[in-house]
């Protein structure tokens, strides 16, 4: 429904929402009863109301309408939300007929789609190792954002979660700022840079943890969320589906919701056993981590930026990919 050339401020919308949710429990952290947590669960409840009603008036999906044989319905949708009405604007037009070539071309796709060829498979790893790099780049330590915190030397309670606000706040502006840069400095360098960068600020922060020097160790931990978000905050959805070829990119991007729901769940679980038993080394664990993807991203990931599908199609099935996209 949303614009493409938009959908990286999604990203940029849910980190503003954790910035006020860390806000109110830094707020409610000051009374001195169950409430401290109670009222902040429930105030949980006046969006999740506001949504409930609201998607009762959201429009059907284009996509689906066209899907359906609601041709024309699913065109009004496009020409109210992307073409301020005219339903023969030239993206109305373009997106129109691109639905129709991806309707009628998944009919005969299939998931051994994804691995049946040598760039289908080059395609699929470049995606997957995405994935992989989302959850275990450093994002996982912000789930237990005071336990980080506290390692890192943040001794109340309250100052953890002041940290944890400040936190947030520069998740939001990674994301903003990495947004803004992704195309005028490219997928493969913020890619690459920026998982080098992960892997700097985490390392240090587990210097500075290891040796107790709080101000420096909370620092760089902070300057961490800021390196992360600005890398894969905009990098996390868009440059997958720019490596899928048309006819592969539904399944492709469901078998990317698959792997990033599984290591997701894996990093969140595995994250409190580490910060409970290897406590700051578990900073040099994901700091190890990124260096090896960097090495990955180094060799293998392709520079898409500005690239048609039928170039992107040239570049995947040549060999030497790497240096003929730069």
């Amino acid at each position: 429904m949303y614009p493409h050339h938009h959908r990286d401020r999604y990203k940029s919308a849910s980190l503003f929402g954790s910035i006020v949710c860390t806000a109110i429990v830094l707020g409610t952290n000051r009374i001195p009863s169950s409430a401290s947590w109670r009222l902040p669960f429930a105030i949980q409840f006046v969006p999740t109301t506001v949504f409930l009603v609201g998607v009762m008036f959201i429009p059907e999906s284009p996509r689906w309408l066209m899907s359906v044989g609601r041709k024309e319905e699913a065109r009004a949708i496009l020409a109210k939300y992307h073409g301020n009405g005219d339903v023969n604007s030239p993206l109305v037009v373009l997106e129109f007929r691109e639905m129709e070539a991806f309707i009628r071309d998944a009919s005969h796709t299939r998931w051994a789609d994804l691995f049946n060829s040598r760039s289908a498979r080059y395609r699929t790893s470049i995606m997957g190792f995405m994935g992989l790099c989302v959850m275990f780049s450093g994002t996982t330590i912000f789930t237990y954002s005071t336990v980080a915190f506290d390692l890192a030397g943040a001794k109340t309670q309250t100052l953890r979660l002041a940290f944890t606000l400040i936190a947030a706040a520069l998740a939001f502006i990674g994301n903003v700022v990495g947004a803004a840069i992704v195309d005028k400095v490219g997928r493969r360098p913020l890619w690459l840079w920026g998982t080098l960068g992960c892997s700097v600020t985490l390392a240090l922060t587990a210097v500075f943890t290891s040796t107790a020097k709080s101000p420096a160790a909370i620092a760089f931990l902070l300057a961490a969320s800021f390196v992360v978000n600005m890398t894969y905050g905009p990098l996390e959805n868009l440059y997958p589906a720019e490596c899928l070829s048309f006819e592969n990119r539904s399944k492709g991007l469901a078998l990317l919701s698959i792997i990033e729901s599984t290591t997701a769940f894996i990093g969140y679980f595995s994250g409190a056993i580490a910060f409970q038993n290897i406590k700051w080394g578990y900073f040099l664990v994901l700091g190890a981590w990124d260096v090896c993807a960097a090495v990955v991203i180094w060799l293998f990931a392709v520079e898409t930026k500005g690239r048609t599908l039928e170039e992107m199609t040239e570049i995947f099935e040549a060999s030497g990919q790497v240096s003929l996209s730069s």
